[in-house]
């Protein structure tokens, strides 16, 4: 699979876009892809893998904050115990 990114400017943008792209199909795929800068576009490179009906679904790409104090049962997943990190910060808890 390929798919290419056309570049409208000479700014970090595409770039980002790029490796957003190649990141969320290495998750969805379960493979790894690559990037290459081919001038007027950046192409993201990944191999033919599982049907999309067999993907993984993704993550959401960030470490959710939960806080116990409003958000009720803490959910499945990675999180940050926010009030925990805070008493942290304070010294009131040894990390």
């Amino acid at each position: 699979m390929k798919i290419e990114i056309q570049k409208a400017s000479n700014t970090y943008a595409y770039t980002l876009h790029a490796i957003g792209l190649a990141s969320l199909l290495s998750e969805l795929m379960g493979q790894r892809a690559r990037l290459r800068d081919e001038g007027a576009t950046i192409s993201v490179f990944c191999d033919e893998g599982q049907p999309p009906d067999q993907w993984h679904p993704p993550s959401p790409g960030f470490l959710f904050i939960w806080r116990s104090s409003k958000d009720g049962p803490r959910p499945n997943g990675q999180t940050i115990d926010y009030e925990t990190q805070q008493k942290i910060a304070e010294g009131a808890v040894a990390g």
